[in-house]
């Protein structure tokens, strides 16, 4: 019978692979092997900070309340452009947009969401049962009453229940509001509000919702407020007077009266240096005064400031509502940067939501489905000046006008066109598709039947 042979399990140190620049002999690179500082650096997962902890921070602390709010508040302070719908049904539903408060309730849901992580908004409509899906087209007249908002302390998944198809299988199917009657609500009811974004097995972990932006940025928190506190101390140090006295310990090292009468010297000295700014020492004693210089300080401080707004996606002028520094600066570029970034937040984030508001909003006011050709746009954070929109306006309309007369477009084309440009410049926004619907008709010929065809012999 042959021997069986054994295979010894290999090291698994001695397999491990490591890619990038190392040099042993010179301690340098990011590797074990170099044996330096770096080398030993590493990341860990980020410790999950408590309901309380938030709290204490949003409360506590200015900036981080303005990260928090910032960008919640950029997201909604503007609105939206409703386009594809008569003019006079779109502003009624603009009004209806403010007096339901529809704008606070998305401002506080990105607010509550950036902070704990997660938070929900529950359409509330009048009669419905929120156990059961939302049906938009039973809503009735003046049903739409608004949306709550809750924390993720305040409503709960119900992990068992999961969405098995659509665009968010996988997730809670059911929700249960915890204050206040413990009610279960269906997802098609729910519009979710999300920190910052986890990978699958840890948003598991946190009960399906995401992590507060706080978490990322902790560091750099602690970091700024403890440069921002260390530079206050500093002030106190800034003039220091110091007096070499002659005997100083051999009297205190006496105690008793010796050291009484020395402490009331040095009352009546104060006193006198107070009063009529006047140090009265012997003859032997020496006065000396040490300045600190806060050379430097300042760059220090900007630089833990700028660090900060990278980790909060927050411009510096933005952020601190300072002028940026430099010839020629003028914080536009960073301004542009900052509305962009918050442009991608309102599509990923908002989109979907005001569209079922809008949905409902529809069917709540006019008792119909929003018409399919029915969109929305947000309005930019950057806008243009009064003479910028003149301009384009101008040059955009001479455009539209000499292609129709030329015949290289029809009329209804121009209108067309004239209706897209304004979506940037708010001029020509009620041409509705009737009018260029009409204007096509129009210029199309009626079509040719067997009595027009004349044959001539």
């Amino acid at each position: 019978m042959a021997n069986k042979q054994t295979t010894k399990p290999a090291d698994k140190k001695t397999n491990e692979t490591f890619d990038g620049f190392i040099s042993a002999l010179a301690k340098l690179g990011a590797q074990p092997g170099a044996s330096n500082m770096l080398s030993q650096a590493g990341y860990q997962t980020g410790r999950k900070y408590s309901q309380q902890e938030l709290e204490a921070a949003y409360r506590g602390s200015w900036i981080v309340g303005a990260i928090i709010d910032m960008v919640a508040e950029d997201m909604t302070r503007e609105g939206i452009e409703i386009t594809g719908l008569d003019p006079d049904k779109a502003a009624v539903m603009q009004t209806a947009l403010i007096k339901l408060k529809i704008w606070k309730a998305l401002n506080d849901g990105t607010k509550w969401g950036r902070l704990y992580g997660g938070a929900a908004g529950v359409v509330q409509v009048d009669g419905a049962d929120l156990a059961k899906p939302l049906d938009k087209k039973r809503i009735a007249s003046g049903g739409l009453k608004g949306i709550t908002i809750y924390d993720r302390y305040q409503i709960q998944p119900i992990p068992l229940r999961i969405i098995e198809d659509g665009p968010q299988m996988g997730l809670p199917s059911f929700y249960q509001i915890v204050s206040g009657g413990n009610k279960e609500v269906h997802h098609s009811r729910v519009l979710r509000f999300i920190g910052l974004e986890l990978p699958w097995t840890q948003m598991e972990a946190e009960s399906f919702w995401g992590a507060s932006v706080l978490e990322r940025m902790w560091d750099r928190l602690l970091t700024f407020d403890t440069a921002t506190f260390s530079s206050a101390n500093l002030m106190n140090l800034a003039y220091i007077r110091n007096i070499n006295l002659d005997g100083f310990r051999e009297v205190m090292a006496m105690g008793g009266k010796p050291q009484e009468n020395m402490q009331a010297m040095w009352a009546y000295n104060a006193l006198m240096q107070s009063t009529y700014g006047i140090s009265i020492i012997d003859a032997k004693d020496t006065f000396n005064t040490h300045s600190y210089s806060f050379a430097g300080l300042s760059d220090m401080l900007v630089q833990h400031g700028q660090q900060l707004c990278g980790a909060a996606g927050i411009s510096a002028t933005r952020m601190f509502g300072m002028s940026p520094a430099g010839m020629n600066a003028t914080g536009e570029s960073d301004t542009r940067n900052y509305y962009d970034t918050i442009k991608r937040l309102q599509e990923n984030r908002l989109r979907d939501h005001i569209q079922v508001i809008l949905e409902c909003l529809h069917q709540s006011l006019f008792g119909k489905p929003l018409p399919a050709e029915v969109s929305f746009a947000f309005v930019p954070l950057w806008q243009m000046s009064q003479t910028e929109k003149a301009t384009i306006t101008g040059q955009t309309t001479t455009a539209i006008v000499q292609a129709v007369d030329a015949g290289l477009i029809p009329a209804h084309v121009g209108m067309a066109e004239l209706k897209q440009a304004g979506e940037t410049t708010g001029v020509f926004s009620n041409i509705t598709q009737e009018m260029i619907d009409e204007a096509e008709a129009e210029n199309t010929p009626p079509p040719v039947t067997g009595a027009d065809l004349i044959i001539e012999g």
